[in-house]
């Protein structure tokens, strides 16, 4: 057995240990006893059976995995002791991420350093949501005071909103509180990073700005939304025609945005330095991009793919996406297990990419059969086929999750994902040169833009089109049990067709 398919059984060992966990209360006898049977396995067959150690290690990851979860509990935070009491209590942090403004209110996630209750100041370092007025702004990095009451998230019968917030560390909120600015002392660490990231914020803000000035709305948001995964601006009424044509993916960042990023950074690079060190520029420009997106799941999850090709390139190594795929679930699920569980975003993007590279090989050698067929050539001379074949696996992949969470299924899903695909890379390349140029020469930035307008336009006419027909999506009711007995039809499938072997292996 080859080493990295070692290595691929111990991180499923350790995500599937997560999972476990994550659904499960097991007792931390048990952990114990499973611990003890992997920790048994290594003394018997230590150099002897090498099978048998990496199923005993195997064991081991899957218990660390399980308790690494049950580990994570929601009554750690220091500040649920103050939640529903009668009296205002004084807190001191900063805006700890960029707030999301809407029309009545705006949400901060405040980053608590200190309590102030009466004779007593309790440090602490936990975030709170905290929900304001929209006016007046208060900008990511800014230190403010904060005067009320805490309050615990209220879940009801349809949504867990204490463990959707407990999944990101809050664990309590705070309404319309006194509030004002202030002044105080940060290590150095600390400072150092919320200046990186509210430079990389502002950074964001002139692109956005520049866009603004470009195009005019809803295109200059819709670019936004496809480049930076900003959707605060978008209507409405145009994420629900995304939503009911199964196209929402459109608006999230994925790996196909990091590769375009690495692409733009390495080019430049390379113009001034030697290729080793434009790699570490690159680094940089993806883990800044990451940062400026607001690190959801699915730029995470394809920015740590995206590091490891540019390690295995410049360290000349193969590059197994399987093992890549894997890797950035179990870091992300080590430093937060709860994600698992509660984090759609993370489930539709692996969910998906878990489609595109295990499903998508089955479907092509199907595909593969009609060939010879007229109408199969035309569609692979204009890359139809391709684009079926990644539509077909990915949809194939999250609909069990859509349809559970979401209660809803577009029937033109697969038509408007076809024709509407192709084109967002141009929006995506049209409208980045004309924000980029606009920071710099307006009006050549809208020049440029009367092209972003005339491509965005068209993709935001034909979803509205295709999203019109009452029938373009039907509402569904599955539980839990329809996901698991799903996915486990489709595990069936692939295991049956050995998709899991690699190709050299199947020849």
């Amino acid at each position: 057995m080859h080493k990295s398919r070692i290595f691929l059984y111990f991180l499923l060992a350790f995500i599937v240990g997560v999972s476990v966990g994550s659904f499960l209360k097991l007792s931390p006898m048990l952990i114990i006893v499973v611990v003890s049977i992997g920790g048994l396995g290594l003394i018997l067959f230590w150099r002897r059976e090498w099978r048998l150690v990496v199923i005993a290690l195997s064991i081991i990851l899957f218990a660390f995995g399980a308790s690494r979860a049950m580990s994570y509990r929601l009554d750690r935070s220091v500040l649920a002791e103050f939640t529903d009491r009668k009296n205002d209590i004084t807190f001191w942090g900063y805006v700890n991420q960029e707030p999301q403004i809407s029309a009545t209110s705006q949400k901060l996630v405040i980053r608590v350093k200190r309590v102030i209750i009466p004779r007593h100041v309790i440090q602490t370092d936990e975030s709170i949501l905290v929900t304001l007025p929209p006016y007046p702004r208060y900008d990511y990095g800014k230190q403010l005071s904060l005067i009320g009451k805490l309050e615990s998230p209220k879940s009801s019968s349809e949504f867990d909103y204490k463990n959707y917030l407990a999944k990101d560390g809050i664990f309590t909120t705070l309404f319309y509180p006194e509030i004002k600015e202030v002044n105080f002392k940060i290590n150095l660490f600390e400072s150092t990073k919320l200046r990186i990231i509210a430079g990389t914020l502002k950074t964001k803000n002139i692109f956005e700005n520049s866009l603004a000035r470009a195009l005019p709305e809803p295109n200059a948001s819709f670019i936004s939304g496809i480049l930076l995964g900003s959707k605060t601006n978008i209507p409405e009424h145009i994420k629900d025609d995304f939503s009911r044509t199964s196209t929402t993916h459109v608006l999230a960042i994925s790996g196909y945005n990091i590769t375009i990023i690495a692409e733009i950074i390495s080019a430049i690079m390379l113009i001034f330095l030697r290729r080793s060190v434009a790699f570490w520029f690159v680094l940089i420009g993806i883990i800044l991009f990451t940062i400026l997106t607001g690190a959801q799941a699915s730029v995470v999850r394809a920015s740590v793919m995206g590091i490891l090709v540019l390690l295995a390139r410049s360290e000349g190594r193969m590059y197994d996406i399987k093992n890549s795929l894997a890797l950035a679930a179990a870091v992300m699920l080590f430093f937060n297990p709860m994600i698992l569980r509660y984090d759609v975003g993370f489930q539709l993007s692996f969910a998906a990419t878990f489609g595109l590279v295990f499903l998508s090989p089955k479907l092509e050698l199907y595909f593969a059969r009609f060939d010879k067929l007229t109408a199969s050539k035309i569609l692979k001379s204009f890359k139809i086929r391709d684009s079926l074949l990644m539509t077909l696996s990915a949809q194939i992949f999250v609909l069990p999750l859509i349809l559970y969470y979401f209660k809803s299924f577009s029937l033109i899903a697969l038509p408007a994902n076809l024709i509407l695909l192709p084109t967002i890379p141009y929006a995506m390349l049209l409208g980045f040169i004309s924000g980029l140029t606009g920071i710099f020469l307006p009006f050549l930035g809208q020049i440029i833009g009367y092209f972003a307008w005339l491509v965005t336009t068209i993709d935001l006419r034909f979803v509205e089109l295709m999203a019109k027909p009452s029938w373009a999506s039907i509402n569904f009711n599955f539980g839990l049990i329809f996901v698991t007995l799903s996915y486990t039809a489709i595990l069936v499938f692939l295991m049956r067709h050995k998709i899991f072997k690699s190709r050299n292996e199947n020849k």
